[in-house]
Order: C-alpha cells, then structure tokens, then sequence
C-alpha cells in the first residue's frame, strides 16, 4: 500500500473544486471524495486541491490553458521548496476534462 504521496486535484472547467469533486446524494447529503472517501483508503497521504480561475473561456485572450498550466507548476514547486521538514515524496494528480490540456503544458515546460 503507498502511505507516503502527496495528491493534487484540479477541478474541471468551469468549475470549483467543491463542485467538481462533491457528489450528492438522493437524501440531500453530499460526500466530498478528496475529504470523505480518500483519506480512508489514503491515511497518510497528502491531499490538496489546485484552484485557478476556471472562468478563462470568457476571457481567453488574457488567461491561457498554458497560464494555468504555468500556475500550477510553480505552486508545486513552491510547495515543494517550502516545506523541507516534508519528506519529498511521489505526487499523483487527478484531473476532468481539459485541465489534463494544461497538465500537460506544465510538464512540457518541466522538461524542456
């Protein structure tokens, strides 16, 4: 079982983080699956979400799929610069629809 990663969730487009991971239920109760389903099978994982604003296709001409890209690359590396008492460990990332665009930008921009 892996115990040591840390997990980043980028919300869909057009969305919030909240929204994006939340499912409600037929009774009224909702259950958030980064903050009520994954810690159990994940306990010593560390989960975060990245959240960018979403509303970019109202105005593309300023805000880029490779802006957003760019953003979440240097918050990782932040995060990853910051907190030397972490043990660096492996990092898994989940994504909807085109955030996987801007992913893959951002690896891009990593390895070139």
């Amino acid at each position: 079982m892996l115990t040591q990663i840390s997990i980043i969730a980028v919300q869909g487009l057009a969305s919030t983080y909240e929204w994006t991971w939340t499912k409600q239920l037929s009774d009224g109760s909702s259950v958030m699956w980064l903050r009520d389903l994954l810690p159990q099978d994940l306990p010593d994982a560390r989960i975060m979400t990245f959240e960018y604003d979403s509303k970019w296709l109202r105005d593309a001409a300023k805000v880029t799929l490779e802006d957003c890209g760019n953003r979440l690359l240097e918050a990782v590396i932040w995060d990853r610069t910051h907190w030397k008492s972490q043990q660096i460990c492996p990092i898994m990332v989940f994504s909807l629809s085109l955030t996987f665009c801007f992913l893959s930008l951002s690896l891009q921009t990593l390895l070139t």
